[in-house]
């Protein structure tokens, strides 16, 4: 029977890709059907996320002329989103169910957990034996060192803006927050494009990818 508390640390737990050091059973993770179906459901919403936020200056546009943005709109634009929502919640819960009914999974969070809060060399060598998402790996090195500046530069100081000055960049500073945080920081840096990442994360594409990383992985020892 899975503890509600395992059944919720997996439900944000990283995605496992591979156990190492095995020896025979040395293997790919093989997620089960309720992990398996949960993902494919985030994933498909997640690219829809995205695509949307890549074409939000035309989305928004369309949605305005089509009369989105009246009261009767907002409401049909309300109930999409929550039934989203409800999907999304659902979708994740299936997922963490599935991880936390697969023994091979709890083993990896187990150590995870424990190296999250102990990184010792032992609990280390353990969880080499996993390759999973690089984003949950526990930190190994904070520097807490001030560094201070004996001879410190000059700074400039941008001459101050006028009252009016300020009112007049305030619709500028709001399209441009909006404009870099939605589809500009994405053209800027391709390699944040989620929908590329999750492409290549496909074994249709990324098969040869996945086995040059476990060989290269293997043969260097996890280093």
């Amino acid at each position: 029977m899975t503890s509600l508390k395992m059944f919720w640390d997996c439900i944000f737990s990283p995605r496992l890709v591979k156990i190492y050091g095995n020896g025979p059973v040395e293997r790919l993770y093989e997620p089960k059907t309720f992990e398996k179906w949960g993902d494919q459901v985030i994933n498909s919403l997640y690219v829809i996320w995205k695509i949307g936020v890549y074409t939000s200056p035309f989305l928004v546009g369309m949605l305005y002329q089509r009369g989105y943005f009246e009261p009767d709109g907002l409401i049909t634009l309300t109930k999409l989103v929550t039934s989203v929502g409800v999907i999304l919640v659902v979708s994740f819960c299936i997922r963490g169910m599935g991880r936390a009914e697969n023994p091979t999974y709890t083993r990896f969070l187990a150590t995870l957990q424990t190296a999250q809060k102990d990184l010792s060399p032992s609990i280390k060598q353990q969880l080499n034996m996993y390759d999973f998402e690089f984003k949950a790996w526990p930190v190994e090195y904070k520097s807490t060192v001030e560094h201070s500046d004996s001879n410190p530069k000059a700074v400039s100081v941008p001459k101050q803006l006028t009252f009016p000055q300020c009112l007049l960049q305030i619709p500028y500073r709001i399209i441009a927050y909006f404009a870099i945080h939605t589809f500009g920081i994405r053209l800027i840096y391709p390699g944040t494009i989620g929908i590329l990442q999750m492409v290549l994360g496909k074994k249709t594409f990324s098969f040869y990818i996945l086995e040059s990383w476990i060989q290269t992985f293997d043969f260097k020892n996890g280093t």
